[in-house]
């Protein structure tokens, strides 16, 4: 945000308003919203910022915006895997030991990149659960060994929600890549919050 590349930007930004004083202006996506009102001019184009999501990398400590979006996806089986079995295209994943997995009903078909890997992850009540070997087209595998109670078909799996850039920087990816690459397959669920 304190980049003096801004300043230089501005400051050329009115040198090519002045030249068409009719012409309504706009410069400033959500990084520049964030910069101030002396970046806003007539129309601002606020873009992650409407998801709640930070257009800033998180070592910057960016202003916290609240995320309004969350992605959650049905368990369809569960299943145990001794160990040495496989699971995914190409058999990218062999169980270490005895497990269990939930398979899950989101794929690449649905947005998710097919070359995410092993440090991508879903939750269930607060538990990480990694993704187990390679995305397939409509489905996916977790590994649910850890959970206190076990879930059951119909029960869901979020992606994210709060923690967007981090499941973002899980997939190697920008929060922008997995807002705009969810599918029309998806169901999109409006709800209000009261606060």
């Amino acid at each position: 945000p304190a980049h003096s590349h801004n300043q230089m930007q501005l400051k050329a930004f009115h040198t090519l308003i002045d030249l068409f004083p009719a012409i309504p202006a706009s410069l400033s996506n959500s990084a520049g919203i964030l910069l101030g009102p002396e970046y806003h001019f007539n129309l601002t184009r606020p873009g992650i910022g409407l998801y709640g999501g930070s257009p800033f990398d998180p070592e910057m400590d960016p202003p916290k915006l609240s995320p309004v979006a969350r992605l959650l996806a049905p368990i369809l089986q569960i299943r145990r895997l001794q160990k040495g079995q496989q699971v995914g295209y190409g058999a990218r994943f062999s169980a270490p030991t005895d497990m269990q997995i939930a398979t899950i009903a989101y794929g690449y078909a649905d947005g998710l990149s097919r070359t995410i890997g092993a440090n991508s992850f879903g939750w269930i009540d607060g538990q990480k659960l990694p993704l187990l070997g390679r995305v397939s087209m409509d489905l996916m595998a977790v590994d649910i060994s850890q959970l206190a109670k076990c879930p059951k078909p119909g029960d869901f799996v979020q992606f994210f929600g709060d923690d967007l850039n981090d499941f973002a920087s899980s997939c190697a990816t920008e929060p922008y890549e997995i807002l705009t690459s969810i599918g029309p397959r998806v169901k999109r669920v409006a709800q209000e919050q009261n606060k």
